[in-house]
């Protein structure tokens, strides 16, 4: 019984998936807990077909869930689209969530991702590093690759950056 209650369930999640890359939705439900915007047109889609499979940053997503508690503080540097920090604010409250996103192209899709779960990011759209000032910010298509180090794979611009020694 168990084994066939599985397989309705993967059914149903290929299922989804299909309709969701079919009809391109502007928004998601994420785990039956949040929901994104997929519509940016800044989001990558290797990114947005993994919110439509409801995969992206899995891992992290179950290591925030199982560790976390009321109380906690945490410090996102790389936020990404702020789904780890959205999981993160619901679980320690979003005055208990700093986020730093050096991307430019992706403050916008975090502070919407907030927006549209009833909460305001707690965003520093700025890189760290050792000492505060300016400092050359890399990107590239793929937001994991973007970076402070230069590693080739895109254009480059300069964002503000606070120090941590």
């Amino acid at each position: 019984m168990a084994l066939q209650k599985k397989r309705r369930v993967s059914q149903l999640k290929k299922l989804q998936f299909t309709a969701r890359k079919l009809f391109k939705p502007k928004t998601v439900s994420y785990a039956g807990l949040l929901t994104l915007w997929t519509g940016a047109p800044s989001l990558p889609q290797d990114i947005c077909k993994a919110l439509y499979k409801e995969c992206h940053q899995h891992l992290e997503h179950q290591l925030a869930t199982a560790t976390l508690s009321r109380g906690n503080r945490v410090l996102e540097i790389g936020a990404g689209i702020g789904l780890i920090s959205l999981v993160c604010a619901r679980i320690c409250g979003p005055d208990a969530v700093l986020s730093y996103e050096a991307n430019p192209k992706m403050a916008d899709i975090i502070r919407r991702n907030f927006e549209l779960n009833g909460m305001i990011a707690n965003l520093r759209n700025k890189a760290v590093a050792t000492q505060s000032g300016e400092i050359s910010f890399y990107f590239n298509d793929n937001v994991v690759s973007s970076s402070i180090i230069d590693r080739g794979f895109g254009g480059a611009t300069t964002v503000a950056c606070d120090g941590f020694a």
